[in-house]
């Protein structure tokens, strides 16, 4: 388009200048020239025009390519990330305590063995509940003012009648003194009897010391017969003690209850 454009910029003076005619003409001649010269003005003219109008548009056409080729692409649509679960165990900020290994401390044995008859005074009624926990389908026999002499006959009597239990608690002597005879007499009411269990004194009476002899010689000339230390184990705790000094309190009727049953 650029060599087509070149070669009428070439004919179009020369038709206005009428190069192509010889020289040397007469008058009639340049006459004729010149007319000939205005004739071919206008053609020139639209041909000078039509030439700049194709050369603009071949510009326009390559421009409008060229944009074309360098139009900005529309912006990538974003797709929207997918967020996958976790699939790991949250981890804790703190670690369990270790399970404790330590046991607390062990109360008196429940008793397990034989049916047990308890003969008693005041002091067994104090402490039955807690029997009854202990050792379980215990019998207990206990009375008010209760002496040693009442309750060998009370041993006695049931033994004859088949309801005096192979194990047997004696918890007498608060109500006067006990000698080596009757300690004596005792033993041949519970006769038969696979273990005695003999329950000694604390209490503020002339006859507590004498009692708690006669009980530790004659558990020592008897197989079978025990003897459960109240008196130490009762040392320095007047808080198991009712005011009087002999009757128990909750704490004391625990405890004694306690010593019987871990000599069954």
């Amino acid at each position: 388009m650029g060599e087509q454009a070149a070669a009428h910029e070439q004919l179009v003076p020369a038709l206005l200048s009428g190069d192509s005619v010889g020289s040397g003409l007469d008058d009639n001649d340049e006459r004729r020239r010149a007319r000939h010269s205005m004739a071919l003005r206008p053609l020139a003219i639209g041909l000078t025009l039509a030439i700049l109008v194709a050369g603009g548009l071949e510009a326009l056409r390559l421009r409008s390519g060229s944009d074309a080729h360098h139009q900005t692409l529309p912006p990538a649509q974003l797709v929207p990330a997918t967020t996958v679960p976790a699939t790991t165990a949250p981890v804790p900020t703190s670690a369990p305590p270790p399970p404790s290994t330590s046991a607390p401390p062990p109360g008196p044995p429940a008793h397990l063995g034989l049916p047990v008859t308890a003969v008693g005074d005041s002091l067994t009624i104090d402490m039955q509940p807690y029997l009854d926990q202990l050792v379980p389908g215990i019998s207990v026999n206990g009375a008010v003012s209760r002496p040693w002499s009442t309750g060998v006959t009370i041993v006695a009597q049931l033994n004859l009648a088949g309801r005096l239990g192979p194990e047997v608690v004696v918890a007498l002597g608060a109500n006067g003194g006990v000698t080596p005879a009757q300690f004596d007499a005792m033993m041949r009411a519970v006769a038969g009897a696979k273990r005695v269990v003999f329950v000694n004194l604390r209490l503020p009476r002339p006859w507590q010391d004498e009692t708690n002899a006669t009980l530790r010689d004659g558990v020592a000339r008897y197989p079978g017969a025990v003897l459960a230390d109240w008196y130490a184990l009762s040392t320095n705790q007047p808080s198991w003690f009712a005011p009087d000094g002999v009757h128990l309190e909750a704490a004391g009727a625990r405890a004694m209850a306690g010593l019987v049953a871990a000599h069954l």
